[in-house]
This record gives structure tokens, sequence and C-alpha cells, in this order.
């Protein structure tokens, strides 16, 4: 679950970075992103 990101970065831009071989993938903020996205943290945090 990504969630913070348009459907359009979401469905073409991350995909196809996630399609790339590990050792292309050298856009940090992507690889956190990607890794634990904010979607995820937000449900995480108690309420």
């Amino acid at each position: 679950m990504r969630g913070l990101v348009c459907s359009n970065c979401n469905a073409y831009g991350l995909a196809w970075y996630e399609a790339l071989p590990t050792e292309l993938r050298t856009f940090d903020l992507l690889n956190d992103y990607l890794a634990d996205p904010p979607a995820q943290r937000l449900r995480r945090e108690p309420a």
C-alpha cells in the first residue's frame, strides 16, 4: 500500500522503478518510500 502518491505515479512511475534491477535503483528517496510507505506508517501509529 503506497497511498500517498497519485494513481499515475503509483501505476507507472513506482512500478517502473521497482521493475529495475536492484543495482539501478539508486534514488534514495524512492528506495525509502518503497521500503516504508508513508501510508503504512499512518496505519501503524496509534490513534
